[in-house]
């Protein structure tokens, strides 16, 4: 039986209304949360002196990451090193750590349930005054929610293969990102279904629209 083409219009703008909905849900990355800590202050002791070198800019870690992974889809995440005005405690035993050592920072991000790229350790050297930033991607394909630490060392080196390297851990942070399915289904069929949805509702409410618009 032949549905009247009133009925066939009205269940065409709400496939489509669905549809578009659905593409909204799998292709719009979650929102992201924004983690701030400070750094804390770094001294390490210069060979053969009692003075310290100190990391004389005052940094805040900024960590960005998505409030919920949606099976199938990518997200982002970001660390980043921002310069902050908070005040360094300077001794006259403090001296100013570039003038004895290159710093690089070490960054590692270990998740559960979550494909992460680039993988492993990322390292790059930090320059006096210099701010950095560094991003992943993160997709699960698993309905498990995602956990894991956030690892950020420092580093410095000296020219002299004699004289020590120091390694600090400045930040070992724990998150937990929920996975976020929608009646069950990831990403890509929830794409897939959406653009079904658009297609029939075409089908359905083109030929009733002209219809309708001669009534």
């Amino acid at each position: 039986m032949k549905l009247p083409p009133k009925v066939q219009l009205t269940i065409a703008i709400l496939l489509l209304g669905v549809g578009i909905a659905g593409l909204l849900w799998a292709f719009l990355p979650p929102p992201q949360e924004k983690i701030v800590l400070p750094l804390q202050e770094i001294r390490v002791p210069l060979p053969d002196s009692d003075q310290n070198a100190l990391l004389i800019q005052a940094y805040d870690i900024v960590i960005n990451l998505p409030t919920a992974l949606r099976m199938g889809g990518t997200s982002s995440l970001t660390f980043s090193l921002k310069k902050s005005d908070t005040p360094i405690t300077i001794s006259a035993m403090d001296v100013d750590m570039y003038d004895h050592y290159l710093v690089t920072v070490e960054l590692k991000p270990e998740f559960s349930h979550a494909n992460l790229t680039p993988p492993g350790v990322m390292k790059t050297s930090l320059l006096a005054g210099q701010e950095l930033s560094m991003q992943w991607n993160l997709q699960t394909e698993t309905r498990e929610d995602t956990s894991g630490t956030f690892w950020v060392h420092f580093n410095f080196i000296t020219d002299d293969e004699t004289s020590p390297h120091y390694r600090t851990a400045v930040l070992a942070r724990f998150v937990e990102i929920p996975t976020q399915t929608l009646i069950g289904l990831s990403t890509r069929w929830v794409a897939a279904v959406s653009s079904v949805f658009l297609v029939i509702s075409l089908f359905l409410g083109l030929p009733n629209l002209s219809v309708s618009t001669e009534e």
